[in-house]
């Protein structure tokens, strides 16, 4: 290793745990540094009530830290648990549309649908948004549960779903706004058997960045330990967190998610498919265990390497059913408008990999589909979300679009769904 490849490895490391100090623990370091100050003044000055309101701030970090705990373990030891009578009695219709509102980006397209479920969820917009802290998410999975399960109880007969892990999923969710993408993971835990994940995503989705929150860039590393994930198909990607040591953040990025998905990797249960390039192996991420090769390649979609991929890969893609997610940020502007920044697949080429999935799987269990535009709201600008969105669009890592019209999104979601007619 020579001496510019160790000075990048320890950068990556500083600037990973630094941005972890300060953003990742966030509320706890404000806590802290406020019960610091207080105790520094209390020291000074012999104030009994600096050292009474230090001691209640330190309280509630270790209150925080226990209650965060507990959420991170309970929300990866709640699997499914299949209920055969329920299998049995359910009847599955052709691929129904649910709308999960969590904000106002799907209003312009159920206008325009005939035929839809919908959820009513916007309460939790603000609180999930980019990132939530565990015990929220796990209240939002509770609450969606509740209302996925009164649909699915008038659809069975003779039994009731009572239990949150005994659950059925089906069907095609839309959850609008790709800040959101976390929603993936609770539909995800509503799987009761072993699974595979096709995801279509420009982003990772597996960084570390906060330890006690959960977030639209980090849900599929929780999914491998709170579902029955067995592998993941990532498709599109595009940025330079999957292998970049040379831009300062990426490199930090990198590092970070290297520390939990290096061994996933080592298990064999990751198959890469880039948009236009093959991820480099560097200090951090090794890829040569696992497939790694571009859907692109001297700027022409390869047919026929994917096809030998499906070839390869149809035992594994047998033996499990699959889950199908769609960040549409895997697009390219033309045919699909989002704030985080862009890929570069076509719809055409995006249709062409998701049916060439959709015939070589044993079977489809559901999907889901986000990457509408909209504008962030935050009730505060304390909020992590707000934060972060601050921090990515420093990075030109998301976008800010003059909008005339949406008509390109609402017809990509119209050939999404075309693809799981049958």
């Amino acid at each position: 290793m020579n001496s510019l490849t160790k000075f990048k490895k320890i950068r990556a490391k500083i600037i990973f745990y630094s941005a972890q100090l300060v953003v990742g623990f966030y509320p706890i370091n404000i806590l802290l540094m406020i019960a610091t100050v207080l105790l520094i003044i209390a020291v000074c000055y012999h104030l009994v009530f600096g050292y009474f309101v230090a001691t209640i701030a330190l309280a509630i970090i270790v209150n925080i830290i226990y209650r965060e705990t507990k959420s991170i373990n309970k929300l990866r030891s709640l699997r499914a648990i299949a209920d055969k009578k329920n299998f049995e009695n359910y009847n599955s219709e052709n691929q129904n549309l649910c709308l999960i509102c969590v904000d106002d980006t799907l209003d312009i397209f159920q206008n325009k649908l005939k035929s839809y479920r919908k959820l009513d969820l916007k309460k939790w917009g603000d609180q999930l948004r980019v990132t939530c802290n565990y015990s929220t998410f796990l209240n939002f999975e509770q609450a969606l549960n509740q209302q996925l399960n009164q649909q699915l109880n008038q659809q069975l007969n003779g039994n009731k779903v009572n239990d949150d892990t005994n659950c059925i999923i089906d069907g095609i969710y839309f959850f609008g706004h790709n800040d959101f993408d976390h929603i993936t993971l609770a539909l995800l835990k509503r799987i009761s058997t072993p699974f595979n994940l096709l995801l279509f995503d420009a982003h990772a989705d597996w960084h570390t960045l906060y330890p006690y929150h959960i977030m639209c860039g980090s849900w599929v590393r929780e999914a491998f330990e709170a579902t029955h994930l067995k592998t993941l198909f990532h498709v599109g990607g595009i940025e330079g967190a999957f292998d970049s040591t040379d831009h300062w953040w990426d490199s930090a990025e990198c590092y970070g998610s290297a520390l939990k998905m290096q061994n996933i990797i080592n298990q064999d249960r990751i198959r890469m498919l880039p948009s236009n390039r093959e991820f480099n192996c560097n200090s951090f991420f090794d890829y040569t265990s696992c497939h790694n090769r571009p859907l692109i390649k001297n700027g022409k979609f390869d047919r026929n390497s994917f096809d030998a991929f499906l070839k390869k890969e149809k035992d594994k893609l047998q033996k499990y059913p699959l889950y199908i997610a769609i960040d549409k940020d895997v697009l390219r502007t033309q045919d699909n408008i989002q704030t985080w920044k862009e890929g570069v697949l076509s719809i055409d080429e995006l249709e062409y990999v998701l049916q060439g999935f959709i015939k070589t799987s044993k079977t489809i269990v559901a999907a889901s589909i986000c990457g509408e535009y909209g504008e962030s709201s935050y009730t505060s600008c304390f909020h992590p979300g707000n934060i972060m969105e601050v921090l990515t669009k420093m990075l030109y890592a998301r976008n800010s679009y003059k909008i005339y019209s949406l008509e390109q999104n609402y017809q990509t979601n119209l050939r999404l769904i075309n693809c799981f007619k049958k």
